[in-house]
């Protein structure tokens, strides 16, 4: 790939090097290969040492996701007969959630791919903690296999670049908003190149009043920590964070302490930048011009903006706020919801709804959206099923054996 090699100024390789972009024959891998797994175990113990430094709760979780126990109880449930990777991937990664680019990464890998990874041209803490790892642990001689199967760079946006690398790739993993997946789908890559894209989602959650009366204060605490988890921590932006939050039932005195215990919550572990503050207001004054539905806006310790709803409508993932802007809503029953819903939604997380009446949700209603319904606290819990993909299958192929 001579054309790569004149482009080399343009990239910044932050594991691997040029070297890598020009493999024609990648390596592959078996399915959940021991290797891999022995790999990313290692990177679970480093990246929980290191991030004694840090505390930052994404590596954390990010440390747990790749430890040895988690992914041999993954390859239980998920190990395919026969199946190797697909060759390389090129994945396209976003700047909302600073470890996107590592799960997608290590989901690919574990799937028996070679990689590269464009990262975002935001400067992220958690990604350059997470490439020192990388190649720290890359210099060991046993996993001298894997070294050319990562490689992580970052470019200016360049369709020539890109169109290159599409061209010696075999998958396109493309996250992003919808204008990001369009352009990127335009570029030219091999007749053979499955593009699995990752647009722009909607999220929001549902709680059943009458649970949450039942509460006992270390319960309601929980609840709490979970949502904040959900929503905070990423200041809203992850797809799967909730915007809107729904009220099976009404009471306003236990939702009016609920917001309050969120803000005081917040108000003791969230990092609240001045200009925070500023966006929420002036999102405030844009949603009292524009939306006819609002009964009213309640302001919790500056940190919690809760926008009550007098209806609903067709536009639903229109209503969007960030680092703890939210729309709250009081619906008589769940499967109201369905005439709202479209392919634009992503996750549902609940609280205290049985699951006798979201399978009904799901399976007696004409429901044309949301791909996960989860308990409020795992809504940034990354796996093996995304957006409706199943990439432990999508991402390798079978060899049948007859």
């Amino acid at each position: 790939m001579s054309e790569i090699k004149s482009l080399k100024k343009e990239l910044k390789f932050l594991v691997g090097d040029i070297s890598n972009l020009n493999n024609l024959k990648p390596v592959v891998l078996k399915h959940f290969d021991d290797l891999i797994i022995n790999f990313l175990d290692e990177f679970s113990i480093y990246l929980k040492k290191v991030n004694k430094i840090y505390y930052l709760s994404d590596l954390e979780s990010l440390s747990f996701w790749t430890r040895k126990k988690n992914l041999i109880t993954l390859s239980k449930k998920l190990k395919k007969i026969n199946n190797k990777g697909l060759g390389t991937v090129f994945h396209i990664t976003p700047s909302n959630i600073p470890t996107n680019f590592a799960y997608s990464l290590f989901i690919s890998l574990i799937n028996g791919n070679s990689n590269i990874i464009k990262l975002p041209s935001k400067n992220l803490q958690q990604i350059q903690i997470i490439c020192n790892i990388l190649k720290k642990i890359l210099t060991r001689k046993k996993f001298v296999k894997i070294k050319s199967m990562i490689t992580v760079l970052k470019y200016k946006d360049n369709d020539k670049i890109t169109e290159l690398i599409s061209k010696i790739s075999d998958s396109r993993m493309i996250w992003g908003g919808d204008n990001t997946v369009k352009s990127i789908k335009k570029i030219q890559s091999k007749p053979n190149c499955l593009d699995i894209v990752f647009p722009d989602r909607y999220s929001l959650s549902i709680i059943n009043i009458n649970s949450l009366l039942k509460l006992d204060h270390h319960q309601f605490k929980l609840l709490i920590t979970n949502f904040y988890n959900d929503t905070y921590l990423v200041d809203q932006n992850a797809c799967s964070s909730p915007h809107l939050i729904l009220w099976l039932g009404k009471n306003l005195k236990i939702k009016n302490k609920f917001w309050k215990e969120l803000s005081l919550y917040a108000k003791s572990k969230y990092k609240n930048e001045q200009y925070f503050n500023l966006e929420k207001y002036s999102k405030m004054l844009d949603d009292i011009m524009c939306l006819k539905n609002i009964s009213d806006i309640k302001i919790y310790e500056s940190l919690t903006y809760v926008v009550y709803l007098k209806n609903l409508n067709w536009n639903l993932e229109t209503l969007r706020g960030k680092w703890g802007y939210f729309y709250d809503y009081d619906i008589e029953n769940i499967n109201k919801l369905t005439k709202f819903v479209t392919k634009k939604f992503q996750t549902l997380t609940y609280y205290g709804i049985s699951k006798k009446i979201l399978n009904n949700f799901i399976n007696q209603t004409d429901l044309h959206g949301i791909d996960r319904i989860i308990p409020i606290g795992q809504s940034l819990n990354i796996d093996f099923n995304w957006d409706s993909y199943d990439l432990s299958s999508i991402l390798s192929r079978q060899v049948k054996l007859g």
